[in-house]
């Protein structure tokens, strides 16, 4: 490992730490990456964060591999120095950085996400400027630099400038000589300023990115921010400047909770001309207009209904998502969840759609059982898909609980995939689709040791019928089935 990684791993734990996480994990049988030698690292995936606090100095360090790179391929740290007086904050080191609605300076995923049952919230105004704390802020498009907040007379102003090295990839992976020499090819040069008061906020964001040649961009940005007793406003328009052109890009929202009925339209613009580069993307996708309305009712204490429609004209058409939950806990410790999403796209319709069920026979023992369903159908094709899920976690002591998992899916193809939940660690994503027929068992346990500290490990046998390999190019793997196993190690004091 790196002698750096080495020093930031052991500098936090000095200056008091408050919370630390290991996470090892392989997957088995290895890839061809792995195997020919063609990847420069092991098959090994590593993930190291710790925080630590001293005083008004803050930060994080994280250390991270992914299958196929070398040790110590991701070597990051941030530290924040909070004031409250004028001088309220400032960070430097590996960033992140959200304002307003996320169009003239956000990451991905801070704006409208793309999920229909979603819209029943308004979009969600942010100030995010501190330490990055996970590598998908970090690899392959860092934001290394340093900012500073000032406060005074009700206004508060923010400004940053960082100089990165951003890969020519963006999948932020560093395995093969191909994404290894893309490694920070890319020079960019980020600057943001920001004045808002209690309700508004003028913003301007300026990239320039170069390799063999410097292209610039630029956004300026008005925000607004109204509540009211149960009703709120938000919004934010962004001009960009690129190539001579002025595209122009929106998000608003407005919001209403009356307790039981809660409800938001929410409308946007975000063309493919929009400078993009450390700006969201309102609906998950590029749109030259998009509008969608979502409500969130509960008729009763133990019901509760969700629906959400929007409607996005983009450049290759029109696309059209809405969705559809019913919740009720017809029992005493039980749920019934009935869930149908709807997507049509100029590339094919699909419907989904699931049964679930969740019961508690006591407060140690769960029980949860899924049937997801799919179909999918374009002017060429028609396909179908099901599958079956049954997950039990048990509390076999106050420090011992463990999770199994067995599930099966039967579909034509992968546009009539269903998806499944994947135990996973703290800070993993959840879910993984499964797609011709196919069958997994899983098995997750959770150990606390002593007060301060948890064990977790994880194992998954995920099988497919009628298949000589799974993947593809370097990351396919021999044989119809692959196991993958890990373990987290958590300190929280």
């Amino acid at each position: 490992m790196k002698r750096s990684a080495i020093f930031v791993l052991v500098l936090p734990v000095a200056l008091a730490a408050t919370d630390a996480r290991f996470r090892l994990e392989r997957r088995f049988p290895d890839p061809r990456g792995v195997l020919e030698h063609y990847w420069a690292g092991d098959a090994w995936g590593f993930f190291h964060r710790t925080t630590f606090e001293a005083g008004k100095l803050s930060g994080v360090v994280l250390l991270e591999k992914d299958p196929g790179e070398t040790w110590g391929d991701l070597t990051a740290g941030g530290l924040q120095w909070v004031q409250g007086t004028t001088l309220q904050s400032v960070s430097a080191g590996f960033l992140r950085l959200g304002m307003a609605l996320g169009l003239t300076a956000g990451y991905e995923g801070l704006g409208q996400g793309g999920d229909p049952l979603s819209l029943a919230k308004a979009p969600v105004h942010r100030t995010v400027l501190k330490p990055a704390e996970s590598p998908g802020d970090c690899d392959g498009a860092p934001l290394t630099g340093a900012a500073a907040v000032l406060g005074t007379g009700g206004l508060s102003f923010t400004v940053m400038q960082a100089v990165s090295s951003v890969d020519r990839s963006a999948t932020g992976l560093h395995r093969s000589p191909t994404e290894i020499d893309g490694r920070g090819a890319v020079r960019e040069v980020f600057s943001y300023a920001r004045v808002s008061g209690s309700t508004i906020g003028l913003s301007g964001a300026f990239v320039r990115a170069s390799e063999d040649s410097a292209v610039v961009t630029g956004r300026a940005g008005f925000d607004i921010r109204l509540t009211g007793g149960d009703r709120e406003l938000t919004g934010e328009a962004s001009v960009g400047f690129t190539e001579g052109a002025f595209p122009v890009a929106f998000l608003v929202g407005m919001y209403g909770d009356a307790g039981a009925f809660r409800h938001s339209l929410t409308a946007g613009r975000y063309p493919s001309s929009f400078p993009s580069d450390r700006s969201s993307v309102p609906f998950g996708v590029n749109h030259n207009l998009a509008g969608g309305y979502g409500v969130r009712y509960r008729p009763g204490r133990r019901v509760t209904v969700t629906a959400g429609l929007e409607v996005l004209d983009r450049d290759n058409g029109v696309t059209t998502e809405a969705g559809l939950q019913f919740e009720e806990a017809p029992f005493a410790g039980t749920t019934l969840t009935q869930k149908a999403t709807f997507a049509s796209t100029p590339g094919g319709t699909t419907l989904r759609g699931l049964l679930a069920a969740g019961w508690n026979p006591s407060r140690i023992t769960t029980l949860t059982l899924r049937f997801p369903l799919a179909s999918f159908r374009d002017d060429d094709s028609e396909s179908f898909g099901a599958g079956v899920e049954f997950r039990l976690k048990h509390q076999f002591r106050p420090w011992l609980d463990a999770t199994f998992s067995a599930a099966g899916a039967d579909t034509d193809g992968y546009p009539s995939r269903v998806y499944i939940y994947k135990l996973s660690f703290p800070g993993e994503f959840g879910s993984s689709a499964m797609y011709g027929r196919c069958a997994v068992l899983q098995a997750s346990v959770s150990v606390a040791l002593g007060e301060d500290w948890r064990l977790r490990g994880r194992i998954g046998r995920f099988h497919w019928y009628d298949r000589e390999s799974l993947g593809s190019g370097y990351e396919e793997t021999r044989g119809p089935a692959r196991t993958e196993a890990g373990l987290q190690l958590d300190w929280n004091p």
